[in-house]
């Protein structure tokens, strides 16, 4: 894998933990019921998204490695 994509890979899983942290200490401010936001739809939207790049990013690790082969 080159250094761009790796690079990548790396920042854009550090951005998407920061960015959950954050939104969670926004909903403590805002004074959420986490309960009730944990089992909402739009927490299941949230793993979704989450899950999707998660899959990218490892599809375009794979593909790196066969292109090396």
């Amino acid at each position: 894998m080159n250094t761009r994509n790796k690079a990548l890979t790396i920042t854009g899983s550090i951005m998407l933990v920061i960015a959950a942290v954050l939104f969670m200490v926004g909903g403590y401010l805002a004074g959420w019921d986490f309960a009730a936001y944990f089992r909402s739809q739009s927490f299941v939207w949230l793993c979704v998204l989450v899950g999707l790049y998660v899959l990218v990013a490892a599809a375009v690790i794979v593909r790196d490695k066969i292109k090396e082969l």
